[in-house]
């Protein structure tokens, strides 16, 4: 018999093969009404999610088995188990996904927007990518992260030196390469001017300078699994200029 994560046996589960879109919080089945949706707008990092068949996985979703979807947050976070139940309700069919975290248990609610069965390489995001070079003076250099914000305009030059951050460092270099260091790996990219190229993802992530009380700084977009998965808008990488 197939396994998914955590050696869970595979089942199948017709009903919630294809693709489900984020649908509302409630804090328990009972109070859920499709015509009074209460929390449509709550940040869990995706919109959607699409439940491939054989319990494939994909991103942040470890698989699923009859009953059961698989969660994994990366690094040494555990692989977490969440119960599902399907009902449907006035001809369309929602998932009710029990979520237990700091002592506190609600539901998450999923509808079922397409029943297709989706293979791994027709989902996500795919941007083009053959995009000429062209030099931009300004982007040479080393480049410090000293931020992370979901929009631009949150960052106000509040450098917080205790901050810790995934992607350290982005180097543009004059022959269009670029290397963004990680804190466990390093990337190799491409850029043009205005875009960070990633060949890997076939995302194209724009860059933009923002000068604040007299210190200039870089945006990236950040095009990663919440973007190219979730169907989530980009946040961003904040970054300083290193000085000789």
């Amino acid at each position: 018999m197939k396994e998914i994560a955590n050696g869970m046996p595979f089942i199948n589960d017709e009903k919630v093969i294809g693709k489900w879109d984020f649908f509302d919080i409630v804090s328990s089945q009972d109070n859920f009404n499709p015509i009074k949706v209460i929390n449509s707008t709550f940040n869990k990092g995706f919109k959607e999610i699409y439940f491939l068949p054989e319990g494939e996985k994909y991103w942040i979703f470890e698989g699923w088995t009859k009953g059961y979807l698989l969660i994994h947050y990366g690094g040494n976070e555990p692989i977490l188990t969440y119960k599902y139940n399907i009902k449907d309700i006035d001809g369309s069919s929602y998932m009710f996904i029990e979520i237990n975290e700091n002592a506190e248990t609600y539901i998450e609610v999923l509808k079922k927007v397409s029943e297709r069965h989706y293979k791994l390489k027709e989902i996500g995001r795919r941007e083009n990518i053959n995009i000429p070079f062209v030099f931009d003076e300004k982007i040479i250099g080393d480049w410090n992260t000293v931020g992370f914000v979901d929009n631009i305009d949150e960052f106000c030059g509040n450098i917080n030196l205790n901050d810790t951050f995934w992607l350290r460092k982005v180097s543009f270099y004059p022959n269009g390469q670029a290397v963004r260091e990680y804190s466990d790996e390093e990337w190799h990219d491409k850029w043009s001017k205005g875009v960070l190229i990633d060949s890997t993802k076939s995302t194209v992530s724009q860059y933009t300078f923002k000068t604040i009380d007299s210190v200039e700084y870089m945006f990236l977009e950040w095009k990663m699994g919440n973007y190219v998965y979730g169907g989530m808008p980009p946040s961003y990488y904040v970054f300083k200029k290193e000085t000789a």
